[in-house]
Formats: structure tokens, sequence, C-alpha cells
């Protein structure tokens, strides 16, 4: 079942961690992969080693999921938080574009079938409610990704935004040493041996260039890696929407045509007709940037880090 068992990459100092949190952590998702693995065998489960359910069976399938919160919305289409079962999914429905079919769509979205890693997405299920939407099941949902935790980050340095909302998803992801970005309190003294946002964001950048590493090596190029595209829980970090990716496996050379991926975090090679694999680290290179931005604080976080601090374990 792959390496689930771990959950951050460490990068960076190791300072006080909060042990059984992360083993009850690790424990839940090894649970709710047993879960999921077991309705393969259930024959209204849409498994992505199955035909495509579309018709009926898909449209009763669909209601059969209980819609909790939207999560976002994209290029390729709208995320939503679904339970089925005990179990949290993150519903993907996504339009078929022009020139494409449903089941050009679904062989696009499998090429995620051969990741099983730590810190990818796992997508369990497929199915066609409709004739022009296809639907993906992804496992796990998430708490927000990364560019929403920075924009949240931002407002509280800038004493902006929903203080509530963005406190609520904060404690959600065990942030709770607020101490770099806001002015200290009592609440936060308190929490003084807890995470800070900057240990959480050194741990995050190890944790993505881990799971890219391993996409590399299994020949897949995810080929949009931006922060939307980083999904984040509680000690955990997920490389996700790999809707543009590449399976090159079998390829002499990973050149490509055409230009997909977001402009904004596209590597300037990339505006010509083909481009080569090293786009990949350039976009996570500005990534990281973003995070070296956000991690620095108004009165903390000056120090510049070590390479001990930057070298991943």
């Amino acid at each position: 079942m792959g390496d689930w068992t771990r959950g951050w990459t460490r990068v960076g100092q190791t300072g006080p961690t909060q042990h059984y949190g992360r083993v009850w952590e690790a424990e839940r998702e090894l649970q709710e992969l047993t879960i999921i693995e077991s309705w393969n065998d259930d024959d209204s489960w849409p498994g992505i080693n199955k035909p495509l359910f579309n018709g009926p069976d898909a449209k009763r399938f669909d209601t059969k999921l209980a819609k909790l919160e939207d999560l976002g919305y994209g290029a390729f289409g709208r995320v939503e938080k679904v339970s089925y079962g005990s179990v949290c999914l993150a519903r993907k429905r996504i339009p078929r574009r022009r020139g494409f079919t449903i089941d050009d769509l679904r062989k696009e979205s499998l090429t995620m079938q051969k990741l099983d890693h730590r810190h990818v997405v796992k997508l369990v299920a497929t199915y066609a409610p409709r004739t022009h939407e296809l639907c993906l099941l992804i496992w796990p949902a998430a708490v927000c990704n990364l560019s929403t935790l920075l924009e949240d980050l931002e407002y509280l340095r800038m004493g902006e935004g929903d203080r509530e909302d963005i406190l609520e998803r904060l404690d959600a992801l065990d942030i709770k040493d607020l101490s770099a970005i806001e002015q200290s309190s009592e609440d936060q003294l308190l929490h003084s041996t807890t995470k800070c946002p900057l240990e959480f964001l050194r741990n995050t950048i190890g944790c993505v260039a881990r799971a890219l590493a391993y996409c590399h090596q299994n020949d897949v190029r995810h080929l949009d890696i931006k922060p939307s595209n980083i999904l984040l829980k509680a000690d955990r970090v997920y490389l996700a929407d790999f809707g543009v990716s590449r399976d090159v496996s079998g390829q002499d050379q990973t050149m490509t045509e055409g230009v997909p991926g977001t402009e904004r975090w596209r590597a300037p090679e990339f505006r010509r007709r083909l481009r080569q694999r090293q786009g990949q680290p350039f976009s996570h290179g500005l990534g990281l940037i973003s995070v070296s931005h956000q991690s620095r604080g108004p009165h903390h976080y000056n120090d510049k880090p070590s390479q001990r601090d930057l070298r991943m374990t």
C-alpha cells in the first residue's frame, strides 16, 4: 500500500513534537485506506479498476455522497468535500471540454493511478453522472491548500480578513503559536511549545520536494506545480490536481508539446513549443519563494536558514 505510515518529511531543526497526535492520524489514515480498498468488492462502488460508471448507475451513486462543503473552484472544475460512509473524500466535478470525450478525461485522470506515496493524493473512484461531466473521488479531503494558508497568514499580519474563520483553519492544521505573526497574547504564550507557521511551512517544503521527486521517478510530470495544488492537513501535505499531468514512461525524452499549467507559475522555457522537465523545479522554486516571504514575520524569522536547516531528512 506504499509508504503511508509516516507524516512529515522533516526539514530544519527538530523541535517539540506531538507524537501521539501523529500516531493517531497515521492509524486513522490506514483505517480509511483499508475501508476504501474493501469498497472495491461492492458492485455499486465505481472504483478506478472497473469500467466507467455512467447513466442511471452513476446518478444513483452520486446521490449517496453527502456533500459537506465546497473546497474550491479551478480551471478544470469545482471541488467539494463529501462523505461516503465514515470516510471523507474530495469530489472533483470536471466538465467535458471541447474536443474531448468523457473517456479521454478519465484516461487523463488515471495518470494518478500509478502513484502511491504519502505526499500524493489518491484517486479512488471515477464516474460520469451526466454526459458532459466526469467526477473524480480523491482521498483525502484536506483542510485547505497552501495558497489559502499563505493568504490567511498575510491577513493575520495585516489585521484583515475573517479572523475567526482563519483561526479555525489554523487550529485544524494544529498551528497554534502565532507569536511570529501577531503580537504575543497570554493564550499564545500558553501554546508556546506548539507548532508555529514557520515550522509548518518548512516541513511543507520538504514534503512537496519529496512528492515531486517520487513523481519523476515514476515517469509522471505534474506540469502545474503551484500553492493551490498543495493540500494541507494537520501534519500532512499532499500534491494534488494532476489534471494536466503526463505519463512519460517508455519515452526516450520527456519533452512534450503545448503549454499547460498556470502561466504565473510557469518556467520561461515553457513559452516555447517544447518544454523540459526542468520547468517543474522552477515552479516549485517560485512556491518556495512564496513560502519564504510569508515565513518572515514582522518581528521574528529575520535569520536566514542555514544549509542544515534546509536539508531534507
